[in-house]
């Protein structure tokens, strides 16, 4: 009986020290002498312990390639790679080497690149849609790849093989012909609809190959892409993005308003064609131009007052225009020099602006979000000449202010205190998930229900409604 018992501790002692290890994360060597370990990625951050040479830390983050997110002793901070020598973990499961290297492709935004097949191991980055690879092997669902010259793993449902990719012209939604192999043939069939405009309503949508989630992943697109809406099929909308034709859950699609709220065609105005052979619009003139702005994304100009005219270009909210007339529900004005009509309910009389509630600080904050309004999206980017990625502007921003924070979304959302979404101001940086628990988005609120961030390469720095609660708030100024 006393054996047994002691049998049973031994046992349980093993699994206690089993839960408290981390299951696969590297560890790493300090190899100067008393060497700092700080709250942050950075000298300015405090120091929250100094070690000595030959100290062994666990990494948990390598993705900032000047300082590493690391563990020591239960306690958490960062320290310079330069003082840091990695000695990475086995791995645990048995990889199946690829007979030969085959090049592929990232297929999702913001995916973890791991130093081992599993989340426990170190991020060594973090890669866009598009990215570049070579597999080189495979260990359960996780696939091993080379990119940039660096071995690691990306979890096996964000690579794509470059055979998988779309054809530049997409296959017909009928029958495939009879000499192509069966299982080509589409299992499904797409009721037609009359073609409607419109864009993707969330953000990291998924656009696939079939009407499911089991076919193949396109790509993945963010709230205001536009889109063709073809027909559809059960719960999925089949639509054209770039060009290219899938599927997308309805849930996510966002039919134009125009679409929905302009007068029929019997109803607008006659139409006359000037000598140069443009359609044009009969309409009254205001007394004096007035200054405006576009109120929503990917919003049309167009040449007359009607959806059956000709597109001229899309813009954004924030764009300057001066409003020059009116016709029923469309609004007459000139845009970059260019005169055309846009639907009334997406022009506002007066400039973007800042809600009054909040602390002054939040509210200059803000206000110098705004003036960026229109910048380019560049992934990794930092600067108003080059472009930003979402935490890159929000970074920017508060660095303007003196604010030194950390550069990753997902790290942003540790900044400064939290604040309830009922009690959001104007200068709270906004953190948004993906998924359950992975942050992958961040702008600034800037108030009446709206913030401001750099969204895709579609749309640059916009304003978007702020329709969901899926996000850590966060308060720095």
């Amino acid at each position: 009986m006393r054996k047994q018992i002691i049998r049973f501790l031994i046992l349980a002692s093993l699994i206690c020290l089993a839960l408290t290890v981390t299951a696969f994360a590297d560890e790493a060597t300090v190899t100067g002498d008393d060497v700092n370990m700080r709250g942050g990625p950075g000298t300015n951050y405090e120091i929250v312990a100094c070690l000595e040479k030959g100290a062994t830390v666990t990494v948990n983050d390598c993705s900032n390639s000047y300082w590493y997110n690391v563990t020591y002793n239960g306690r958490t901070g960062f320290m310079s790679s330069y003082y840091l020598k990695i000695n990475p973990a086995p791995v645990a499961e048995q990889v199946t080497e690829s007979a030969s290297t085959t090049n592929g492709y990232i297929n999702a935004m913001y995916v973890r690149f791991r130093s081992g097949p599993g989340t426990g191991y170190t991020v060594l980055g973090e890669y866009k849609t598009g990215t570049k690879l070579t597999i080189t092997g495979s260990a359960g669902d996780w696939t091993q790849v080379n990119i940039n010259g660096k071995d690691g793993y990306v979890w096996s449902g964000y690579v794509s093989r470059e055979e998988q990719a779309p054809a530049a012209t997409p296959a017909p939604v009928q029958e495939t012909p009879a000499q192509q192999p069966a299982q080509q043939q589409p299992n499904y069939q797409v009721s037609a609809t009359t073609e409607k405009s419109g864009t993707i309503s969330g953000n990291y949508v998924r656009f696939r190959t079939g009407p499911g989630t089991t076919y193949t992943i396109i790509t993945s697109y963010n709230s205001g892409t536009p889109l063709t809406v073809k027909g559809s099929s059960g719960s999925w909308s089949q639509v054209v993005i770039n060009g290219k034709e899938g599927f997308v859950f309805s849930q996510y699609v966002k039919i134009d308003a125009v679409q929905q709220q302009a007068p029929a065609a019997a109803e607008q105005p006659a139409q006359t064609t000037d000598p140069g052979g443009t359609q044009t619009a009969e309409t009254g003139s205001t007394s004096s131009d007035t200054n405006g702005y576009i109120r929503g994304n990917c919003v049309r100009f167009r040449a007359g007052a009607s959806t059956n005219t000709q597109i001229l270009a899309e813009y954004n909210s924030g764009k300057a225009l001066k409003v020059i007339g009116h016709n029923g529900a469309w609004t007459r004005c000139v845009i970059d020099g260019k005169e055309g009509f846009v639907y009334g309910d997406y022009v506002a009389l007066d400039k973007p602006s800042v809600s009054s509630e909040g602390s002054d600080t939040g509210k200059q904050i803000a206000a110098y979000a705004l003036q960026h309004l229109g910048c380019a999206y560049r992934w990794g980017g930092t600067s108003p000449d080059t472009g930003f990625d979402c935490s890159g502007f929000v970074w920017y921003v508060y660095k303007h202010f003196g604010y030194t924070i950390q550069r990753v979304a997902c790290n942003q959302a540790t900044e400064g205190v939290h604040v309830d979404p009922a009690d959001i101001q104007p200068g709270d940086i906004l953190c948004f998930y993906q998924g359950d628990n992975y942050i992958g988005h961040s702008g600034i609120y800037i108030g009446n229900g709206q913030f401001i961030h750099s969204s895709t390469e579609t749309t640059g720095v916009i304003i978007s409604d702020l329709n969901t609660d899926n996000y850590e708030a966060r308060r720095v100024a």
